[in-house]
């Protein structure tokens, strides 16, 4: 077989297994049955000629099940998301600062304004 040929079987497979991924997210969500069955794909990818083999491959590192990978997945988002309430008062501290800081141009632009005028 070519390497474009395997390639375009190992995309397949990636997208055959993503779908049936969606297929598992949807019907949670909707809380309704999967009509097909769920079974990972991963198996039937074969690694092109000169690429690494997939992780876990050659048991160097463990595969991981689908929970453990949601629970990383939710821990590393957990970081990122705005803690509840934070916002309001540095909004307001933001605001508080640019009208200090107006207030601190216009206060010098009129003693410039009025030094100049005292020297001429």
């Amino acid at each position: 077989m070519s390497e474009r040929l395997n390639d375009l079987r190992r995309q397949r497979a990636m997208v055959q297994e993503q779908l049936a991924w969606l297929d598992r997210e949807i019907s949670k969500e909707t809380g309704e049955a999967l009509t097909t069955p769920a079974v990972p794909l991963s198996a039937a990818i074969t690694p092109a000629p000169g690429t690494a083999p997939a992780p876990g491959a050659s048991g160097d590192k463990p595969v991981l099940s689908q929970g453990e990978i949601d629970a990383e997945a939710d821990r590393i988002l957990a970081q990122y998301r705005p803690r509840a309430g934070s916002s309001q008062p540095n909004a307001t501290r933001g605001i508080i600062y640019a009208f200090l800081a107006g207030l601190l141009l216009l206060a010098t632009s009129f003693g410039a304004w009025l030094l100049l005028r005292s020297i001429q």
